[in-house]
């Protein structure tokens, strides 16, 4: 059985995830999604993104 192990986040990371979070189909089977996605990643998680998004997204 292959072996998984967690590693941080790095902001490197983040397009991956935005892209995962924007996928029609991900977004059709969740259960709990945006009224309007967006089309931009607009912060970090940590606030210091490059864009004027709330400090949590």
């Amino acid at each position: 059985m292959a072996e998984v192990s967690l590693r941080a986040v790095e902001d490197a990371d983040l397009p991956l995830f935005f892209a995962w979070m924007s996928d029609p189909d991900a977004t059709r089977v969740a259960a709990f999604t945006r009224r309007t996605p967006p089309t931009a990643p607009r912060s970090t998680p940590t606030g210091r993104g490059s864009g004027p998004g709330p400090a949590g997204w």
